[in-house]
């Protein structure tokens, strides 16, 4: 794999002969001059180069939870031109650091490897936007990611000096949660009564209101003396927090029923 300077500067500029320093088109949308990866790949039917990379996330996917897989692409042909012809990509993740394992990088068939999604990148001579909700089906957390060119899908046709390389930038991998909210059963208590709150969204939750302090689970039972706001962190899957708050009004209108006098006049 290759790191490129954009605007042909600093020790590692634009392959080949695509260097445009007045229009630059290499910049992606929203971040300009700075460095991007590049994925070199190869197929004639006879001979298959596949190039990929592997990085250690800051935090670990989580089994179960959910993420948006969010980055730019851009397909570019060394050599000779493939109009139309898309590229594909697969990225996995693993939860050790895998050694290199040569040209020909096939995830599909390395266990140690999870596959997130396998992405196919329109060849429309500029930059794509790939965006993809994906969930970690893997039984541990997975520590590292790998991307890879996956040119086996695609057959080239070209001389095999010439390479195809999909160029990656501003990636990122957001991880999603539903959020935590919060249910009371009754909302409106008489001084003395109790309620029970009850949090969902989560794996893990903190209450705080009233007498509760740091209080952990995700049902309360609370007697307020006075009206009072309860507030809930929640801890999703994926390890995000959201919080929800619910107010319990104590009043005494609860205590006011209706009566009637048989007869109504003496």
């Amino acid at each position: 794999p290759d790191v490129f300077n954009r605007a042909c500067t600093g020790p590692n500029p634009i392959p080949g002969g695509f260097c445009n320093p007045a229009a630059d088109v290499w910049d992606a949308p929203t971040i300009t001059n700075n460095v991007y990866a590049g994925l070199a790949g190869a197929n004639t039917g006879s001979f298959l180069f596949e190039e990929s990379f592997q990085t250690q996330l800051s935090t670990p996917l989580i089994p179960g939870g959910t993420y948006t897989i969010d980055f730019y692409a851009r397909v570019s042909d060394e050599g000779i031109s493939f109009s139309n012809i898309p590229a594909n990509l697969i990225i996995c993740g693993s939860n050790a650091m895998l050694a290199p394992i040569g040209n020909d990088f096939d995830p599909l068939v390395t266990t140690a490897l999870v596959v997130l999604v396998n992405p196919t990148i329109n060849n429309n001579g500029g930059w794509v936007h790939f965006v993809s909700t994906v969930q970690c089906t893997s039984a541990v957390n997975l520590n590292f990611l790998y991307i890879a060119y996956d040119a086996s899908q695609t057959i080239h046709q070209d001389p095999i000096s010439s390479y195809r390389y999909v160029l990656i930038d501003e990636f990122n991998i957001i991880p999603q949660g539903s959020g935590t909210t919060v249910t009371a059963s009754p909302t409106m208590v008489c001084p003395g009564n109790s309620t029970i709150l009850t949090a969902t969204g989560g794996v893990s939750y903190v209450w705080n209101g009233g007498t509760l302090i740091n209080a952990t689970g995700n049902t309360q039972t609370v007697t307020p003396s006075s009206t009072t706001t309860y507030t809930v962190i929640g801890t999703d899957v994926s390890g995000c927090t959201s919080t929800a708050s619910i107010t319990i009004v104590v009043s005494n209108a609860a205590l006011i029923v209706s009566t009637t006098a048989s007869p109504t006049t003496v």
